[in-house]
């Protein structure tokens, strides 16, 4: 005895074409998103990366290292920024070094308040234990800080930080 094979009519098989493609299509979209997000978290972290350093580099201070600071925080920074910092960078050494400050930052907290990929607002709260002069007392002082990046490239530059409330 014979078995006879038959085919699918035309139109399931039609139906199971489409419907293969378009699971394939969702797959490679979801794959897509899921890297469009890695690398969204990855660029993230690298502007946070930044702004909790500087902000760690300007609360800890004292003379014998504030030139080393001093540079590293200037190669952080762009435009109108940068050159503003440039223009008091050497009176702030003076200032450490003339009051003998001293002073040791924590970072607490950090925080995105704004992401695009091209831009980023960071939030980062940091404390200091700061001396002055000859004395060892120090003094505990709380900070927040608005740092302010652009995306140049690969890396992220700070264009504007302010203390907020």
């Amino acid at each position: 005895m014979k078995t006879k094979v038959t085919l699918p009519k035309p139109a399931p098989r039609l139906a199971l074409v489409a419907l293969t493609v378009i699971a394939l299509a969702a797959v490679a979209w979801q794959g897509l998103v899921m890297y469009q997000d890695r690398e969204d978290d990855a660029q993230r972290d690298a502007a946070v990366a930044v702004a909790r350093d500087q902000v760690l580099d300007l609360t800890t201070l004292d003379s014998e290292s504030i030139d080393d600071k001093l540079e590293a925080m200037g190669k952080r920074l762009s435009g109108d920024f940068k050159r503003q910092f440039d223009g008091f960078a050497d009176t702030f050494a003076d200032v450490v070094a003339d009051d003998n400050i001293r002073a040791t930052g924590e970072v607490k907290s950090v925080a995105v308040d704004q992401f695009d990929g091209e831009s980023a607002v960071v939030l980062v709260a940091t404390s200091a234990e700061v001396a002055h002069g000859k004395s060892d007392k120090t003094t505990a002082k709380d900070y927040r800080v608005r740092v302010e990046l652009d995306r140049k490239g690969d890396d992220w530059l700070i264009t504007g930080m302010e203390f907020v409330a």
